[in-house]
C-alpha cells in the first residue's frame, strides 16, 4: 500500500495523573480540595507525527502547570466541575490552534471532620461513603461545554428482600431460583447535565446520590423488594432524573457481587455467606428523558 493511501484519522495529547491540593481560609474556617487531573488537547500538530515537526505541540509538562495556576485562580471552594471547567476553557483561550479539551477531575473524598458533634474548622478525614466524586468537561472550540458528573465504587449491600426468578433455563443453567437473597453491588454512575444547575454541581451530587441510595435501600422502616438487579437499576435511574431537571440522562454499571450459600454441611438459613466478587454478573444500562 502505498503511503498516499495512509492518513492519521485523529490524534491528541494531554498530562493524566496530575494530583493538586488547594486549600482556601474563608472566615475562620479552612477548605480543601485534592484533585486528580487528567487533561486531553485536540489541535492541528499532525506534523509532530508524520514531518517530526511539534511546533503545534503543547507540551504535557506546560499542561500540568497549568492545572497549577488554574487551581490558584480558583479564588473560592469549588466542585471538580467548576475547576475542569475552568481548566479546558483557560486551554482554549491560550492556545488558538486548539480544536477540543477534555479535562476529567477526580475528587478525593476529603470530608471535614466533626469531633463533639461540631464541625472542626481545620481538620479532614477520608469518607468515601457518597462514591468518588469526578467531573468529565468535554469543550469544542465555539460551543458551550458539555459537563458530565462521575460517581464510582459507591459500593451498597442489603441482607434481604431481593429475589431472582423466570429468566431463560436450558442445559447449561445451573442457577436454581431465589426468592430470598443478599444483593450488593459497586455502582459507577455517570450523568450528563444540559445546563448547569440552579444550586450548584456539589448540591446536584449529593441530591442524585442520595436518591440512588434511596432507591436501593428502600424506606428506613421497611425497605424495598428488588426482583433483579435490572429492575432497581432502572428504579435509581428514573428517580434520578425526576429529582434533578438539570440532568439529561444517566448510566449505570451494577455488578452483582454475590454471597453465595455455605456448603451445605448444616441447614442454610439465609445467614452464613461465601462472599464471591468474581467471577460477577455485570448490569448496564442508560436512562434518559424522551
Amino acid at each position: 500500500m502505498s503511503e498516499s493511501k495512509i492518513k492519521m484519522t485523529w490524534q491528541h495529547h494531554g498530562k493524566s495523573r496530575v494530583r493538586v491540593g488547594r486549600r482556601w481560609v474563608v472566615g475562620k474556617e479552612n477548605f480543601f480540595s485534592e484533585w486528580k487531573v487528567e487533561n486531553l488537547i485536540e489541535s492541528e500538530c499532525e506534523e509532530a507525527y508524520t514531518e517530526s515537526d511539534n511546533k503545534g505541540i503543547v507540551a504535557t509538562d506546560t499542561q500540568r502547570n497549568t492545572c497549577y495556576y488554574v487551581a490558584n485562580q480558583m479564588e473560592k471552594p469549588c466542585s471538580p466541575e467548576e475547576y475542569a471547567v475552568a481548566i479546558a476553557a483557560h486551554f482554549l483561550k491560550t492556545y488558538k490552534h486548539l480544536s477540543k479539551v477534555t479535562t476529567t477531575v477526580e475528587l478525593k473524598p476529603w470530608t471535614r471532620v466533626k469531633l463533639d458533634g461540631k464541625d472542626h474548622a481545620h481538620g479532614f478525614v477520608l469518607d468515601p461513603s457518597n462514591g468518588i466524586h469526578s467531573a468529565v468537561v468535554v469543550h469544542e472550540r465555539n460551543k458551550d461545554p458539555e459537563v458530565s458528573s462521575k460517581c464510582t465504587g459507591l459500593t451498597v449491600l442489603k441482607t434481604t428482600q431481593s429475589r431472582f426468578e423466570g429468566y431463560i433455563k436450558d442445559k447449561f443453567t445451573l442457577l436454581p431460583e431465589c426468592k430470598e437473597r443478599m444483593m450488593a453491588s459497586s455502582v459507577d454512575a455517570v450523568w450528563n447535565y444540559s445546563k448547569t444547575p440552579t444550586k450548584g454541581y456539589d448540591t446536584a451530587y449529593a441530591g442524585v446520590v442520595d436518591v440512588l441510595k434511596k432507591e436501593f435501600f428502600g424506606p428506613v422502616e421497611k425497605g424495598v423488594h428488588s426482583y433483579s438487579i435490572q429492575q432497581t437499576l432502572y428504579d435509581m435511574g428514573k428517580q434520578a432524573l425526576k429529582i434533578n431537571a438539570e440532568v439529561a440522562k444517566i448510566s449505570l454499571y451494577m455488578p452483582n457481587i454475590h454471597f453465595l450459600p455455605t456448603p451445605p454441611l448444616v441447614k442454610f438459613e439465609d445467614n452464613v455467606y461465601v462472599p464471591v466478587d468474581e467471577p460477577h454478573g455485570v448490569i448496564h444500562a442508560e436512562i434518559s428523558r424522551n
